[in-house]
């Protein structure tokens, strides 16, 4: 990747960049994401509702 950096336009450069930075947080978000539905599925309780602490848990 980097030398596909290097030969190409500044703008091109720019371009390319702010995509993996999309992506990278795009990733970040959908782990974000997994890490809670796990966790409210793990604090169901024995009903199999989820109780209201749970469900505002912030994924570490």
């Amino acid at each position: 990747m980097s030398d596909y950096l290097f030969h190409t336009h500044p703008a091109l450069q720019a371009s390319a960049l702010h995509r993996q930075e999309l992506i990278r947080r795009a990733e970040e978000h959908r782990l974000a994401r997994r890490a809670r539905r796990a966790a409210r599925q793990a604090a169901k309780d024995e009903e199999g509702r989820v109780t209201a602490a749970a469900r505002f848990t912030v994924a570490a």
